[in-house]
């Protein structure tokens, strides 16, 4: 029988991480590799594969200074694109025009470069005193040819971010949005000169300058904007709104989001249909909410999301960008590990590296501290570990461990709806702690979907969430977690066992009975704390109601573990060889 090795081995043999080599196994590019347990085995002597990395420069389309900065946290397209380190997302703009609906709906997790890529449509669109074309004729979309390049520069432009609007009472949001609004009217303070308004125009763009506007005036008011620019210009205007979404999620939280969903209806039908005074609008978000709850009457809206084939390499790292980005900042070496900490995401077809993660890491010199996650996702996150403790834990166990799952998962939301295993994983996946890796349509209608944890840096974030969730639920009592992980870095047998005893006794003591639920978050608890360290079997008996746990060491240092549970009590503990 052939010698097989473990990926720590391979990794030590071939100088690589043990993360990259799990990786190549799991896509099949590593042959006679098997799964044992949860652990890749590796036949004996296998080439190392060959380096993926690009380093004949052949990416770059154009002579980059080599001292230019990355661009975190800057959203500013003239800034970025002259000033920093700019990967070329152009082509967006050309896709666009080819495409033209009247209103796009872009939705991709946060840092994922919308806010940049919608300042670019505003820069690349809007008629300007500044010759502005010079900021896109060393870019793709310049060397598209004439019909894109009339395109620059031509169109007025409406442009408003719903990102930072907050309010404890639906009056308040409303409050807010009439404000920006009103910021926007008087951006275009070319309007309030013009000669070519009637009297009764001129009343209209003063009285909503002013803030003398009921909700009616409010809902009409970014349709009458399209309307007086047009006149203004002769042009039809292009509408932009970054995160659309942002003010839903947050009414949710305060409880007014049907009201605030009727308003935005009614905004949306009065500004998108039948407006002959509008040549097309662009919105960024991260949920794709349904169609009729936000846009109302108006079902036209094309929504772009992460699942879509078109606009796939519009934002995010793609793997032929992120290779002349680590040779620029002569990272070329970190190259595979970036991609395992912070890539795995699927975008159509194609595998994108999340760009603020890579940049933070390169800025920092590879710590590879979690900076991406958001702690405002939390609530979210233990609500689809809560519906998962409900007879689906197994989902996560096969996640966190690399593996894939196959279910059913809502692309879009609805904020009304009662949120089940299907909706969460949805936004799960609009919010970026999960990729779509392939889709089949049953015959039955229901589509299936195979998904996957992105890159470890996910994995990493997801793991302390769960445990969060575990001790709040008495499951997994913190302190005694900590104990056990600090007994295990040190290689201390005796506290290891104490420790395990001492979980056991906690979580067992505000319990009526051992039941199946908590087998499985148990289960779960242990699987993600003692990874690395021990491969865990374990069963139930239901017909005595006795849990079976057995924890074999994957490390010749440790000492296998073994346990048996029935009603509130321990009945066996093993420890060490018998």
């Amino acid at each position: 029988m052939e010698k097989l090795i473990s990926c720590k081995e391979a990794a030590t043999a071939w100088n690589v991480t043990e993360r990259w080599i799990s990786i190549l196994c799991k896509n099949g590019k590593i042959e006679g590799a098997v799964k044992q347990g949860h652990r890749w085995m590796i036949p004996a002597g296998t080439p190392k594969p060959a380096d993926s990395r690009v380093r004949t420069g052949i990416y770059r389309k154009n002579i980059t200074p080599s001292n230019l900065s990355l661009p975190v946290g800057i959203s500013d397209f003239k800034k970025a694109s002259t000033e920093y380190y700019y990967v070329d997302k152009t082509a967006l703009i050309k896709q666009l025009l080819d495409q033209k609906p009247l209103v796009s709906v872009f939705t991709r997790p946060r840092r994922f470069g919308k806010t940049l890529a919608l300042d670019m449509l505003r820069v690349f669109f809007e008629k300007s005193a500044e010759d502005t074309s010079v900021y896109f004729q060393n870019k793709a979309i310049w060397s598209y040819g004439a019909r894109y390049q009339e395109q620059q520069g031509q169109y007025p432009v409406i442009y408003l971010s719903f990102r930072n609007l907050r309010g404890d009472s639906f009056q308040q949001m409303q409050e807010r949005i009439r404000f920006l609004i009103r910021q926007e009217y008087a951006r275009h303070e070319e309007l309030a000169e013009t000669e070519r308004f009637s009297s009764l125009d001129r009343e209209l763009y003063r009285s909503i300058l002013s803030g003398v506007m009921n909700e009616g005036d409010l809902i009409s008011s970014l349709h009458l904007l399209c309307s007086f620019l047009y006149k203004n210009s002769g042009t039809a205007p292009v509408l932009l709104i970054d995160e659309y979404d942002a003010p839903v999620f947050h009414a949710m939280e305060k409880g007014y989001s049907e009201e605030l969903l009727a308003f935005f209806q009614n905004l949306y039908t009065e500004t998108f249909k039948d407006n002959q005074e509008l040549s097309f609008a662009v919105l960024t978000g991260t949920s794709p909410i349904r169609q009729e709850r936000i846009f109302g009457d108006f079902r036209n809206a094309r929504f772009f999301t992460v699942t879509d084939m078109a606009f796939q390499s519009c934002f995010g790292f793609t793997n032929e960008e992120l290779a002349p980005l680590c040779e620029y900042y002569h990272a070329e070496q970190h190259l595979d590990e970036i991609r395992v900490w912070y890539g795995g995401y699927q975008f159509g077809d194609v595998e994108i590296t999340n760009p603020c993660s890579v940049m933070d890491d390169l800025s920092d010199g590879f710590t590879h501290r979690s900076s991406w996650p958001s702690s405002r996702d939390s609530e979210m996150i233990r609500q689809c570990f809560s519906l998962l403790s409900h007879g689906s834990m197994e989902h996560i166990r096969r996640l966190i461990g690399e593996e894939t799952v196959t279910t059913q998962v809502d692309d879009f939301l609805d904020p009304a709806a009662e949120m089940t295993l299907s909706a969460s994983y949805g936004q799960l996946l609009a919010r970026g702690y999960l990729s779509v890796l392939s889709r089949r349509l049953l015959g039955t209608g229901f589509c299936m979907s195979q998904i996957s944890l992105p890159g470890k840096e996910v994995n990493a974030f997801l793991r302390k969430e769960l445990l969060s969730f575990l001790s709040a639920v008495g499951a997994l009592p913190a302190s005694s977690v900590s104990v056990l992980q600090e007994a295990l870095f040190v290689d201390d047998a005796l506290r290891f066992q104490n420790a395990i005893k001492k979980i056991l006794q906690e979580s067992l003591s505000g319990r009526k009975s051992a039941d199946e639920e908590y087998f499985q978050l148990l289960y779960t608890g242990l699987y993600v704390v003692l990874d690395g360290y021990f491969e865990i079997k374990a069963q139930r008996e239901t017909a005595n109601g006795r849990l079976i746990f057995q924890l074999i060491p994957e490390d010749t240092s440790l000492q296998e573990t073994q346990f048996e549970i029935t009603s509130q009590k321990i009945v066996r503990f093993m420890y060490g060889s018998h």
